[in-house]
C-alpha cells in the first residue's frame, strides 16, 4: 500500500509566519525547511499544498518516470505574462508540436554553424575591451550588463540572423523591470488583478509593451525578407492538421527564444568569471586552458575549463527552482516504498539547494571544478538545466557559447570583481546589482 501520509512541515498557522521570509528570499526558506524537515517536507497556505522535494530519486520520478502527471505548477502563470505561452511554459499537444518544430535549429550541425557566430561576438568584444584599454591600465564596468549584450547579440544572430543591438538598452530595462514585478506577484500569497493602476503593475505593463514591439518589428521585418532562421521557419510551418501557426503563437515563441537564449546563459558567464576570480589557482588553470583553444585546440577538449563552468552551474544555477503541479492523483516509486502525490499537490525542487546538499557533493560550498573530471553522483543531484522530456532545448546551444566566451576572454584578460554580490532569486538567479568588475590585459601566462 503506498504512504498516504504527507511529509513532515509546519502546521497553517506556522506555514503563515513564514510567508515574509518566502517573499524576502525563497532561498532562505527552503534552507528553513531542509533543517528542520529534512529533504522532503510539506507546508499548506491557503488552499494550496506544496510538497519540498530535495531528493534526486523523487525528483526523478517526478520528471521522468511519472512527468505525465504533471504540469507547471501555477507560479508559470506569471510568467506566461512576460514569455506568453511558449515552449517553457506550454503543455501536451502544444507543447509537442512546438518542440517538434524548434529541435532543428539545435542539431549538431546548426550548432557548429552557430559556434563560427559566437567567436565573431566574442571576439567583437575582446576588440572593445582592448581599446578601452589601449591608454589606461584598467576600466570598470557592469560584467553582468557585458555578458547580457554579448548573449543578446548571439542568439539575435544564430536564432533570427538579426542585428538586435538597436534593442539591447530597451531589452535590459524592459526585461529587467519584467523579472523584478512577476517575482514580486510570485511570492504574493494572493496577487492583485494586474489591471489594478498599482505602481508595479503600470511598470510591468509598460515593459510587456516595450518587448512587444520589438518582437514585433522583428516578426514584421522577417515576413518581408524571408530567410533561413528559426522566424521564418515558424512563419512558414504547417502542422499535421493544415493550420499555420498564430501570430500569438509566433510572438510567444521568439519572445521566449529571445529571452530565455541570452539572459540565463549571461548569469552563468558572470557567475563563473566570479568564482574564478575568488579562486585564483584555478583562474590560472582555466586561463591555460583558453590561451590553447585561441592557439587552436577544440574547445570542446578544454576538459576543466568545461568542469569551471559545471562548478559555476552548480553553485549558481540561473534555473534555480523547478515546480510542478500534480493534474491527477497517483503514486511514485521511492527507495522507501510507494508515496501517493495527491492531485492539484504542487512539487517546488530548489536546484540551488540541491546542487548545495553535502550528501552529494563533499565540502558542498567551495568551489572546486575538479569534482566534475570524475562522475560519481546521481544524475538528478545536478539539474543545471532541468531534467526529463522538458530539458532545456538550448542546453548544449548555452554550452558552446559558454566555452567559447569564456575562452576568448581568459585567455586575454583578467577580470575582478569589485563586490561580493548578492544573489537575488528572481526568475532567475542572478547577481543582485550586477556585478562591477576591474578589467586588465591578461599577462602572459
Amino acid at each position: 500500500m503506498p504512504s498516504l501520509e504527507r511529509p513532515p512541515g509546519p502546521s497553517r498557522l506556522q506555514a503563515l509566519r513564514l510567508v515574509p521570509m518566502i517573499r524576502r528570499n525563497p532561498i532562505h526558506f527552503f534552507q528553513h525547511m531542509l533543517q528542520a524537515y529534512g529533504p522532503i517536507s510539506h507546508f499548506h497556505i491557503l488552499r494550496e499544498h506544496v510538497y519540498l522535494v530535495q531528493e534526486p530519486e523523487w525528483i526523478e520520478q517526478i520528471l521522468v518516470a511519472r512527468a505525465k502527471f504533471y504540469h507547471k505548477s501555477p507560479l508559470y502563470r506569471e510568467l506566461q505574462r512576460v514569455i506568453g505561452n511558449g515552449l517553457l511554459t506550454a503543455e501536451d499537444e502544444q507543447w509537442k508540436k512546438e518542440r517538434r518544430l524548434l529541435q532543428p535549429a539545435f542539431h549538431a550541425k546548426r550548432l557548429q554553424l552557430y559556434g563560427d557566430i559566437m567567436r565573431e561576438e566574442a571576439e567583437a568584444v575582446c576588440r572593445r575591451w582592448f581599446d578601452r584599454l589601449a591608454s589606461d591600465e584598467f576600466f570598470e564596468t557592469d560584467l553582468l550588463a557585458e555578458m547580457m549584450e554579448l548573449t543578446f547579440a548571439i542568439v539575435g544572430r544564430c536564432l533570427f540572423q538579426a542585428d538586435l543591438s538597436r534593442y539591447t538598452e530597451r531589452v535590459k530595462h524592459s526585461l529587467d523591470t519584467a523579472l523584478v514585478e512577476i517575482t514580486e506577484r510570485i511570492t504574493q500569497l494572493i496577487p492583485p488583478p494586474i489591471w489594478l493602476p498599482l505602481p508595479g503593475h503600470r511598470r510591468l505593463l509598460r515593459s510587456l509593451a516595450t518587448l512587444d514591439a520589438i518582437v514585433q518589428d522583428l516578426i514584421k521585418e522577417r515576413m518581408q525578407n524571408p530567410t533561413d532562421d528559426m522566424l521564418s521557419l515558424m512563419l512558414q510551418s504547417v502542422d499535421e492538421q493544415g493550420s499555420a501557426m498564430s501570430a500569438k503563437q509566433i510572438r510567444d515563441e521568439t519572445l521566449t527564444l529571445i529571452l530565455a537564449g541570452h539572459e540565463t546563459t549571461a548569469n552563468a558567464l558572470t557567475w563563473t568569471f566570479y568564482l574564478l576570480d575568488k579562486n585564483r589557482d584555478s583562474l590560472l588553470q582555466a586561463a591555460q586552458e583558453a590561451s590553447k583553444v585561441q592557439a587552436g585546440a577544440d574547445f570542446r577538449e578544454a576538459n576543466f575549463l568545461r568542469a569551471v563552468f559545471d562548478e559555476s552551474l552548480r553553485l549558481f544555477p540561473p534555473a534555480w527552482e523547478i515546480e510542478r503541479r500534480a493534474t491527477v492523483t497517483h503514486t511514485i516509486q521511492t527507495s522507501s516504498g510507494e508515496v501517493l502525490i495527491p492531485e492539484n499537490t504542487n512539487i517546488a525542487m530548489c536546484i540551488y539547494m540541491m546542487h548545495r546538499d553535502e550528501r552529494f557533493w563533499p565540502e558542498p560550498h567551495r568551489f572546486l571544478p575538479e569534482r566534475f573530471l570524475e562522475d560519481r553522483r546521481h544524475g538528478f543531484a545536478y539539474l543545471p538545466f532541468g531534467g526529463g522530456p522538458r530539458i532545456c532545448i538550448g542546453n548544449q546551444f548555452a554550452i558552446n557559447e559558454a566555452m567559447i566566451i569564456l575562452s576568448a576572454l581568459l585567455a586575454r584578460f583578467d577580470v575582478q570583481t569589485l563586490v561580493d554580490p548578492d544573489p537575488a532569486p528572481l526568475v532567475t538567479l542572478r547577481p543582485r546589482k550586477g556585478m562591477p568588475v576591474r578589467i586588465r590585459k591578461r599577462k602572459s601566462i
